[in-house]
């Protein structure tokens, strides 16, 4: 036995170290246009990722998995994101905040335009990087506070860059403990966690390529711990939290209510909202509300990318009325996504599966009306799936990542092909595991 261990803290320090050098040569070397060495280099750290799982057998090498897995993040700090050009905007806005503006006064190309009113000068070479020149922010009040953070201390793209990283990998490690203390409260596997921790699509998405949703998952985590200690209190204001992260919890309000019952859920809500109001009251205005309107609207009426029910409905109003009808089909594909989870909320406690399990079908029924689908969408999937026994998530985190393949050096063209192959596996998949799995999960103890 002795010799066995030995042999898998071995096998697990290879496996730890080809990954870090893999990470290294991604995160700093390779561009999403180099097509040939971004899947290469991903499918090999997946490989590594599944070898890794698979051969840990203890508590011991789980916990140095984990910190593999942080050690990894930190080591990836000084990258600049080269899969998403997203962290410009980010810094745009906080260079706005630091100026005295409401980043939702205008949007950018209307600086631009009126340099008379620009508070922090033409900038046209952050200008030109910015991917949402035209449109409003929507990123809320807790992202705000850290992109101005990330802009106080020097003007410098590098600086903020590794400013925001900082308090994602604080997010990513607050999340593996939370982890941690929920599967040990309720007896599941600890190895669990390893799911997430050493996922590629999470660290390349979340630490590597600086996507919030490392927030959102943390605050949203901490909120469900704090509801299965009944501290009821407590868990509606890291709900809140998790709101004011990105605005994609609110899904989740339905599933509480069926959940917690609703003379609880009007406290638990009205918590959540007094928190909420309390970290948007610096950007609340009139700016505030039509900027978010705008933003959300254009959301739904214009972005699309990776979709699945959707896609096909467009097809469909092709054949019908000759062009895309995504400005009218959008809205009402967001109120279908939200009568589903209501429905889904009323029925699901009769399969018996964990709050986190629940929300990660709502989740999941939200992300299958959607118009758009970016690969760090899939993330949150990943993190509430650690508490249940579907994996299907693990092949959807490899699949959503070829998406990448439609960005060329004149823009992106997307591959129908492969988005109608990544969600016939990974639905395939998970519709083969609720055939196997006859015994669903039981409840998160309270």
């Amino acid at each position: 036995m002795p010799d066995q261990a030995n042999e898998n803290r071995n096998k697990l320090i290879f496996l730890l170290t080809s990954s870090f050098l893999l990470y290294i040569i991604n995160a700093y070397l390779i561009q999403r246009t180099s097509h040939f060495a971004l899947f290469s280099s991903f499918t090999s750290l997946f490989l590594l990722y599944l070898f890794t799982i698979k051969i840990v057998n203890s508590d011991k090498l789980i916990r140095f998995a984990i910190i593999g897995s942080i050690v990894i993040r930190l080591c990836l700090i000084f990258s600049i994101p080269n899969l998403s050009d997203d962290f410009y905007r980010f810094i745009w806005d906080g260079r706005l905040i630091n100026s005295g503006e409401n980043p939702f006064s205008h949007t950018p190309s209307y600086y631009i335009a009126n340099p008379e009113e620009n508070p922090i000068g033409y900038d046209l070479e952050l200008y030109k990087e910015v991917n949402s020149q035209n449109y409003f922010t929507i990123y809320p009040p807790v992202l705000q506070f850290i992109f101005w953070i990330s802009t106080y201390f020097s003007a410098s793209i590098f600086t903020s860059v590794v400013i925001m990283r900082l308090f994602i990998i604080a997010s990513e490690v607050g999340t593996l403990l939370m982890m941690q203390s929920i599967l040990k409260k309720n007896k599941l596997p600890l190895k669990n966690i390893l799911y997430y921790a050493l996922n590629p699509l999470v660290i390349l998405e979340l630490t590597v390529n600086l996507h919030f949703e490392a927030v959102m998952i943390f605050s949203l985590l901490a909120s469900i711990w704090y509801l299965g200690q009944n501290k009821m209190a407590r868990s509606s204001l890291t709900f809140g939290l998790a709101i004011s992260s990105k605005l994609i919890p609110l899904i989740f309000i339905p599933l509480l209510i069926k959940r917690i019952g609703f003379q609880k859920s009007i406290w638990f809500a009205l918590i959540a909202t007094f928190f909420c109001l309390i970290l948007f009251s610096p950007l609340i205005s009139i700016d505030l509300i039509n900027g978010m309107r705008s933003s959300i609207s254009l959301y739904f009426q214009k972005f699309e990318f990776n979709a699945s029910l959707y896609y096909i409905l467009r097809e469909i109003g092709y054949l019908v009325k000759g062009y895309n009808i995504i400005q009218t089909l959008g809205p009402y594909l967001a109120v279908v996504a939200f009568l589903s989870i209501i429905f889904y909320s009323i029925i699901e406690y009769r399969s018996r599966v964990n709050i986190a399990t629940a929300m990660m079908f709502s989740y999941c029924i939200y992300i299958l009306w959607a118009t758009t689908v970016h690969p760090w969408y899939i993330t949150p999937v990943v993190a509430l799936s650690v508490f249940g026994t579907f994996r299907f998530s693990v092949v959807w985190s490899f699949l959503v990542f070829l998406t990448y393949a439609g960005y060329g050096q004149n823009g992106y063209n997307e591959n129908l092909w492969i988005v109608a192959i990544e969600y016939s596996f990974a639905l395939g998949f998970l519709f083969w595991e609720i055939l196997k799995i006859r015994k669903m999960q039981i409840p998160l103890k309270a």
